[in-house]
């Protein structure tokens, strides 16, 4: 699969496969985004302006070496990034952090990326008009899934 490339970094680009629109909640999001990554070894990557102490606690204490530089979103006001480990623990642990703050006190864009590429992009995350993008690496039926656990909808992505 190929990555875009940048002087700024990695994105998932036109290797968008998937768009999920409706997501709202990073708890909401937290709870369910196993169903799309529980077998996939990966890096989540957190990018914000005014992450709450909590959160911000939490990813330094988790931080782990990136594999990949990320395209940032934010350029200016200087924002606080992140890579944490992708797995159960984490997870369950940022849907408990964001229960009762503002999507942007968790983060303004959230990724997850794998030692090759990007697979799940969400620029100015849990506004209503910034839908998820999603690598093909991940089945349609997982998709489903996670869709239903949301009420969220997806589509395949239509460059066109």
């Amino acid at each position: 699969m190929n990555m875009k490339n940048t002087d700024e970094g990695i994105c998932l680009g036109e290797n968008t496969y998937w768009t999920v629109k409706g997501i709202t909640d990073f708890e909401i999001f937290f709870k369910h985004l196993n169903i799309l990554i529980h077998d996939i070894k990966s890096v989540i990557y957190l990018e914000c302006v005014s992450m709450d102490k909590s959160v911000l606690e939490f990813c330094k204490q988790h931080v782990q070496k990136q594999w990949h530089v990320i395209k940032k979103g934010t350029i200016w006001p200087e924002s606080s990034e992140f890579h944490i480990p992708a797995n159960i623990n984490t997870i369950a642990r940022l849907a408990e952090l964001s229960k009762n703050l503002a999507s942007i006190e968790v983060a303004d864009h959230f990724h997850i990326y794998t030692m090759e590429s990007v697979i799940l992009q969400w620029y100015d995350a849990c506004d209503e008009d910034c839908p998820i993008g999603l690598a093909n690496i991940i089945d349609e039926s997982k998709v489903v899934s996670f869709c239903t656990a949301t009420n969220s909808k997806y589509e395949k992505f239509d460059l066109g």
